[in-house]
């Protein structure tokens, strides 16, 4: 079996009405070699039943965001990390594959969630002029899971 490239980590509080799109815009992605992993972090609501029906799904105690984005890190296979927030939608087909095609250690994309605007200019970002090798205000972050694993040793 082929190793997977990009883990998909979305840590989750609460999402129940945001999940399911966000979920199906990565699904609806060109590039098909990823896994999604969604920590649900001390839900209440119907956001862990929606995670297991698309996602590898952990749950932590703690509403923490940090805690759930590293558990997501400790979890996942892929060769890439790219974090997502549980509301933010891929609106461009080809985010994924851009991202596994991409030679930089870390890059980091700009947007805001709720502002169909800012995701379009997310798609034309990711697409046309990704960030390398500089680090940035963050909606998305992609780090290569070798570089992260150096930093966690240190």
């Amino acid at each position: 079996m082929k190793d997977i490239e990009i883990s998909i980590i979305i840590p989750a509080y609460n999402e129940e009405k945001y999940l399911e799109k966000t979920i199906n815009s990565i699904r609806n992605q060109d590039f098909k070699n990823y896994e999604i992993i969604v920590v649900c972090n001390g839900c209440t609501d119907q956001t862990e039943k929606i995670a297991k029906k698309y996602s590898k799904t952990f749950s932590i105690k703690n509403p923490n965001i940090a805690e759930a984005r590293n558990e997501g890190a400790r979890k996942a296979k892929g060769k890439k990390l790219v974090f997502l927030d549980a509301d933010t939608l891929l609106y461009s087909r080809e985010i994924l594959e851009n991202i596994a095609k991409e030679k930089a250690v870390i890059g980091t994309c700009i947007g805001k969630p709720s502002n169909k605007i800012s995701h379009r200019f997310l798609g034309w970002l990711m697409e046309s002029h990704f960030v390398t090798e500089k680090l940035f205000l963050m909606l998305g972050v992609i780090i290569k899971t070798r570089f992260l694993l150096k930093i966690m040793t240190l």
